[in-house]
């Protein structure tokens, strides 16, 4: 009996979820319009994409990372993609089957595939000191070659220089210096509390590193850097050891505890560390931070709870999606209240969302421009006063109403549109030339797209099981019923 890789009719795998499992190579891709003749660089993109059927019941966040290379030149484009030969996909693609177990759960792997890294290079793509980097934030950067994609160093540690056993995989650019940041979480090992924070000059060379402890063990996802500090949320989606020993994925929420926002100082020993207090929420991506005085202010999605309907609740209670839908929102501390015990929250916009971020390279630049500006009409120079428009990438004093600074970056959101529906950087490449990945924009558009007001309870519970189940398969809402809503 044949014993071929077959996915079936699984519902994680259908629709945006159906593995490609192809590597193209496409020249002069077809183009709807027309592009500048000038136009001359590279656009990468990542994301996940199943080489084999699990073995486990997993997630959508789980599959082989899959990058995508669009060259532009002269008007035309021509489009690569390739896997990432990851130790992980090695080993699968010799023995024909996957044997890494479900999402972050090394109890559940193959024997044979022990002391190997369980890293997917899934997650983000970045260029520094001349090496393009795939990440994925439990394990080290795998480095490719940024013309052919050929994977060059699967576990990438700097020459060395990379202490910790896992990276960042949202690192940052100084625009000043051009160094690197990054962090490392669970570093010294599964379910650790160590953080280690990192930068990189522009040859590759450590400048910095310095370790600290969180209050628990858990998902920081990304960071914020300003020109001063290093900043972090720690969120209440725990690594729970004892559910992995049990067969289940490395998170479960776990509402009974606080946030706390760690500010620390560039170039330090890590001692210095502050911590801030503050009530449950759900964050994920840094929409950029700055300094004004004394006072630091960090931009992120945020959602009141979990915002992962394949992420289980720790105390088995249901997922609330109208609570998961995420707002822009701003943290505030003055770091010259030394006796402050927590942070302030300011909801910037009213439109939910979640996931919503920067681009990494400039979100540095962003701020090093936001400390330095004067208005030339009105001489104002209160850095508190000047507020930057996303949509219409400009700076503008809020004094005198003047755009003090222009293009400060790319106008409108960070996606581009391929093909039909536009999709961030998490998100599928066209269907054929890269899988149409299980991705975390696509995912949480479920439940932040749910209008029910004017449906019966019964409709309202069996729409988002429908939905959800498409991600999360097996996965049923037990909403409970209040003023003709979801609750």
């Amino acid at each position: 009996m044949s014993n071929a890789p077959h996915f079936g009719n699984h519902p994680m795998f259908q629709g945006f979820g159906r593995p490609v499992r192809q590597e193209v190579d496409l020249r002069d891709c077809e183009v709807e319009g027309q592009l500048p003749t000038d136009l001359e660089g590279s656009f990468y993109r990542v994301g996940p994409d199943y080489q084999y059927p699990p073995r486990l019941p997993n997630i959508p966040f789980d599959g082989e990372g899959h990058l995508c290379l669009f060259r532009f030149s002269g008007g035309r484009v021509d489009f690569r993609s390739r896997y990432v030969q990851t130790e992980r996909y090695t080993a699968q693609a010799a023995a024909g089957r996957a044997l890494f177990g479900t999402y972050r759960n090394p109890f559940t792997d193959d024997a044979s595939v022990a002391g190997l890294s369980r890293g997917t290079a899934n997650t983000n793509v970045f260029h520094h000191h001349g090496k393009l980097m795939a990440l994925k934030e439990d394990s080290p950067p795998v480095v490719l070659d940024p013309h052919t994609l050929e994977t060059l160093e699967p576990v990438y540690r700097f020459g060395g220089q990379l202490t910790a056993e896992t990276f960042t995989a949202h690192p940052k650019l100084d625009s000043e210096t051009g160094e690197m940041l990054g962090i490392a979480y669970e570093a010294k090992g599964l379910g650790s509390r160590d953080v280690a924070c990192y930068s990189f000059d522009t040859q590759g060379r450590k400048t910095w590193e310095a370790w600290v402890k969180v209050p628990y063990a858990g998902m920081l996802h990304d960071f914020a850097v300003t020109r001063s500090y290093i900043a972090f949320l720690v969120v209440p989606m725990v690594t729970d050891i004892e559910r992995m020993r049990a067969g289940q994925v490395h998170f479960a929420w776990d509402s009974t505890l606080p946030t706390w926002l760690g500010v620390l100082r560039r170039g330090g020993d890590g001692s210095d560390i502050r911590w801030f207090k503050g009530p449950e929420r759900c964050a994920t991506h840094v929409m950029g931070a700055f300094e004004h005085g004394t006072r630091l202010s960090i931009d992120m999605d945020m959602g009141l709870k979990n915002q992962f309907p394949f992420f289980p609740q720790r105390d088995d209670s249901p997922f609330d999606p109208v609570a998961a839908q995420g707002h822009v929102v701003r943290l505030s501390v003055d770091l010259a209240d030394k006796l402050r015990p927590g942070y302030d929250m300011d909801t910037l916009y009213p439109h939910s969302g979640v996931l919503s971020r920067q681009d990494d390279p400039i979100s540095n630049q962003i701020v090093a421009q936001k400390e330095q500006m004067v208005c030339r009409k009105c001489k104002n120079e209160e850095v508190s006063t000047f507020q930057f428009n996303p949509k219409e990438g400009c700076m503008i004093c809020q004094k005198c109403g003047l755009v003090v600074v222009d293009n400060v970056m790319d106008k409108g959101e960070e996606k581009r549109n391929f093909e039909g529906v536009d999709k961030n950087h998490h998100a599928p490449a066209p269907d054929m030339f890269a899988p149409d990945y299980a991705n975390t924009a696509v995912t949480m558009d479920v439940l932040n797209n749910m209008d029910y007001k004017n449906k019966s309870h019964a409709e309202q519970l069996n729409r988002v099981n429908t939905d959800v189940n498409k991600l999360a398969p097996g996965f049923t809402f037990k909403c409970k019923y209040e003023r003709g809503n979801l609750a």
